[in-house]
């Protein structure tokens, strides 16, 4: 199974800037120790599901991902190791279901879309609206896509305590964001 989305009618992939995932671990006091829809070239971590055979995060157990990087880094200062996610659209249900289902803790990033039929798995969950809108890297451009729309939340699982806040993430963003190589 492959995570792409399925974008005007071909497989397509939005991969979330470096800029960003730095700014969310530092402002989150988290460090992302396995992406969860990610591939080879755009994953934040060390460890990433891909959807091929073993690595398919719809059939992992996210409890024991992550309770197995929380048993290494035992003992060692620094920030909360957690999950990270910027699932497909198509499939931000059952990544969520997932994660819930099997107790994971992780960091979802998602369009500002809680009204939609996967917004009812959010309510309770803490939540963080990113501003200003994010534009995300088009591998097939091979670019920062501007002109996104949508506004991006992040939903954090298997934490007790729900919020909501904003987050202003405009100091970490690059001059020249339209220009940047992969990866930033």
């Amino acid at each position: 199974m492959s995570y792409q989305s399925q974008g005007n009618g071909k497989n397509k992939q939005y991969w979330t800037p470096r800029w960003l995932v730095r700014a969310i671990e530092d402002t989150l006091k988290v460090r992302f120790v396995a992406d969860m829809a990610a591939c080879a070239k755009s994953t934040v971590a060390d460890e990433y599901y891909d959807g091929s055979p073993g690595r398919d995060a719809l059939e992992a157990d996210w409890g024991a991902v992550i309770n197995y990087h929380r048993r290494v880094h035992e003992g060692i200062p620094g920030p909360e190791p957690v999950l990270w996610c910027n699932p497909p659209w198509h499939l931000i249900g059952e990544f969520l279901r997932r994660c819930e289902g099997t107790g994971g803790d992780a960091v979802f990033c998602l369009p500002n879309r809680l009204e939609a039929a996967w917004g009812s798995l959010a309510v309770g969950l803490p939540v963080t609206v990113l501003a200003p809108r994010i534009n995300y890297f088009d591998p097939d451009l091979g670019r920062i896509k501007t002109g996104n729309g949508i506004g991006t939340v992040l939903v954090r699982t298997g934490h007790v305590q729900p919020y909501w806040h904003r987050l202003n993430v405009s100091h970490y963003r690059p001059k020249k964001e339209g220009t940047l190589p992969w990866p930033v």
